[in-house]
């Protein structure tokens, strides 16, 4: 595996692995479209203050502050919320479904890019939907709370905003 830190460490191993957002194809009734796009500006409101939070809390470094402004950015980004209730709206899809069908185009052209440094960024969008889903399907995301202090952790992806936290 790759390193996330240099050096050699002692300790307990723990596997840990991100647990499974499911996301149902839910399609919506028009009388559903408001109360959904409520949901979304709620949830992201939620998400933009947590990052805040961490960012004002958790994150040690500035390299660490950096990728959490960088998620809030993201967030933030009018295309993004207009592309999301473009989806509820005209599509009648769910506010789960619009978030995933969203992150997975952005993913896909990031990952079809020729320059490695914007390939890299897709995980900082594959993070910020993990966020922002977790948060709307109110799946706990701190699966690391029972780690003891000391471990060394095995995990198949570390996500840039998880690296904030170890």
């Amino acid at each position: 595996g790759i390193s996330v830190s240099n050096g050699v460490a002692i300790g307990r191993v723990q596997i840990v692995s991100k647990p499974k957002l499911e996301i149902s194809k839910k399609a919506i009734e028009h009388h559903e479209i408001e109360p959904e796009i409520e949901r979304f500006e709620e949830n992201l409101q939620q998400v933009l203050g947590d990052i805040d939070h961490l960012i004002e809390n958790i994150a040690h470094s500035k390299d660490d502050k950096d990728i959490l402004s960088t998620h809030k950015m993201i967030l933030q980004d009018p295309e993004f919320i207009k592309k999301i209730k473009k989806l509820i709206n005209n599509e009648l899809l769910s506010l789960e479904m619009a978030i995933k069908i969203h992150f997975t185009d952005i993913v896909e052209i990031f990952n079809n890019m020729e320059n490695d440094y914007f390939a890299q960024r897709s995980s900082d969008y594959e993070d910020v939907a993990y966020r922002l889903l977790s948060q709307v399907l109110q799946q706990k995301t701190d699966f690391l709370e029972n780690v003891a202090e000391n471990t060394i952790l095995i995990m198949e992806n570390i996500s840039p905003s998880l690296v904030t936290k170890v």
